[in-house]
């Protein structure tokens, strides 16, 4: 890829369950970015690894990790 690789949103939220994706993406070494917005705070990815993050966030709800 270039040197600028599009990011895609891949969670939006706020406070304590926010604070745990983001430990939870860094503890995969998957690189993120955060932004405000309408629905909250929008976790960016790189396009990627959008789905790799898609995955971690969906099993770590599978198993009540973050909620």
């Amino acid at each position: 890829m270039g040197w600028f690789e599009p990011r895609t949103p891949v969670y939006a939220g706020e406070g304590d369950e926010l604070q745990k994706v983001m430990k939870l993406l860094k503890d995969h070494s998957i690189d993120y970015k955060t932004q405000v917005g309408a629905a909250g705070t929008l976790v960016l990815v790189k396009r990627s690894l959008a789905d790799e993050a898609e995955m971690q966030i969906r099993e770590a709800k599978a198993r009540n990790w973050l909620w």
